[in-house]
């Protein structure tokens, strides 16, 4: 038996159309679901990116700062360094005033001063690394200071002694000889004394 087809014929035609619709918004919707995802990663791309770049600069200022920092006190360094050179090379200076000050104050009352010499002494000193290699020649300077005194008695002399070693830039201080004169009738203790007062800066 033959089946009979009621439905027109533009009827298929536009069942065809419309699925094409659906498949086409289908497709749209997802192009434009693409397009706002691909949207959102690149905002978040140069969000980052951003970022990175204001992390840089940041790093960048902080880096120039130390490095003025750093050649600022480059700069203080070298100036110290050329200052601890000059010292080096006219030693520290020693006031003669304030040195005969600290040694009128350590002599008893009845102590006489009778001569005083001052001589400079230099050495150069070569110290060893540790690597076997010596280090450059090193000058020491030290004031040679020669006193000869009188004084009634041997306790006197005695505490002069304690006292210039009392004062902390005198150095090695010794007597060198000492013996009996007579003065005025009055028994008196002759004597030399000798000290050292340290020139070098790194030493003062």
């Amino acid at each position: 038996m033959r089946e009979l087809d009621f439905l027109p014929t533009w009827y298929p035609a536009i069942r065809r159309r419309r699925r094409q619709t659906l498949l086409q918004l289908w497709l749209t919707g997802l192009v434009a679901i693409g397009l706002c995802v691909w949207q959102l990663m690149a905002h978040r791309n140069i969000e980052r990116k951003q970022h990175q770049a204001e992390s840089v600069v940041t790093n960048l200022s902080q880096t120039r700062a130390t490095l003025k920092v750093l050649e600022e006190q480059a700069s203080l360094k070298q100036k110290l360094q050329v200052q601890d050179e000059m010292l080096a090379k006219i030693g520290t200076h020693i006031e003669a005033s304030r040195m005969f000050d600290a040694i009128d104050k350590a002599m008893p009352k009845d102590m006489s001063l009778i001569s005083a010499t001052l001589e400079t002494e230099e050495q150069t000193n070569t110290a060893a690394k540790t690597d076997g290699k010596s280090a450059a020649p090193k000058l020491d300077r030290r004031l040679k200071v020669r006193l000869e005194a009188v004084a009634p008695t041997q306790l006197d002399l005695a505490n002069f002694l304690a006292a210039l070693t009392n004062v902390p830039i005198f150095e090695d201080v010794a007597p060198t000889w000492a013996k009996d004169q007579i003065q005025n009738d009055h028994l008196m203790r002759r004597f030399e004394v000798t000290f050292n007062v340290n020139l070098d800066p790194s030493g003062a």
